[in-house]
């Protein structure tokens, strides 16, 4: 982790560690649409264990990660200041997720962080600085999901994301669940009303739809502090058959370790 973002990441731990006793008595879920919320199966998600080098152990209802890889970060980190550090990693990792029936659906996904000044400007022949070096960081994740028995085209799931300081506020824009011929768009969601005042902390998660209808949601984080593991939930309708519940379900996994991910970047 760069010198920069580990500064950035304990400014943010002090102000979570301010508002535990507000979070810990107001746990926090994402606003559904009334459609999807009055058909949708809740399933709570949990972290059964984490190793090295593996994609962490995601369990939600009969879903669960059978086998996996985790790559290890390589990038670039420089800057001749401190304040004006920039770092570019990359990171690699794959799984096969298992649901209720014997199909399974196999993953390969890459990963790509860059924090620190988004804005660089070459001052002297060779020497460049950035500005606004706590602007944030933006991350992009780009993975491959193919299903028991489908044909050579795979679904391909790209997110890309926006985030202030140490990941405090967070936006993803232009991403989506496609196989060439369906799309999925992926929209932002969190526990903030669009009427109602503002919260310090909301809950946040995604919305997946198909053809302007809401299909699935997922919620990655329960407004509680950075590294949290809890109020994991996700949100699939029940009326969808089972393959394209699997589908949704690996790549919500694929999102979730991602999460994962972009705390140690």
């Amino acid at each position: 982790m760069s010198i920069i973002r580990a500064t950035s990441l304990i400014v943010l731990l002090l102000g979570w560690l301010l508002q535990l006793p507000v979070l810990a008595a107001d746990d926090k879920a994402i606003v559904l649409d009334e459609g999807l919320a009055a058909s949708a199966d809740v399933l709570p998600v949990t972290v059964a264990a984490e190793k090295t080098f593996k994609v962490a152990d995601f369990r939600f209802g009969e879903y669960v990660v059978v086998s996996s890889k985790l790559g290890m970060a390589k990038g670039y980190s420089g800057g001749w200041i401190n304040p004006f550090e920039h770092a570019e990693n990359e990171q690699k990792f794959s799984f096969v997720m298992k649901g209720a029936g014997p199909e399974t659906a196999s993953v390969t996904a890459v990963q790509r962080f860059e924090s620190g000044p988004l804005k660089r400007y070459e001052v002297l022949p060779g020497i460049s600085v950035g500005v606004d070096p706590l602007s944030g960081a933006k991350d992009s994740l780009v993975a491959s999901i193919k299903l028991d028995g489908e044909p050579a085209t795979a679904w391909k799931l790209q997110l890309n994301v926006r985030r202030n300081v140490a990941g405090a506020a967070e936006k993803a824009r232009a991403s989506s669940l496609s196989d060439g011929m369906r799309e999925i768009e992926i929209r932002n969601v969190s526990s903030q009303a669009p009427d109602s005042s503002e919260q310090a902390m909301p809950a946040r998660g995604y919305e997946f739809r198909e053809s302007d209808r809401p299909i699935a949601a997922l919620q990655y984080f329960g407004g509680d502090y950075p590294t949290s593991k809890k109020h994991l939930v996700v949100y699939l309708r029940n009326d969808l058959d089972p393959r394209a519940k699997l589908l949704l379900a690996t790549a919500m996994t694929a999102i979730l370790q991602s999460k994962l991910n972009a705390t140690l970047n």
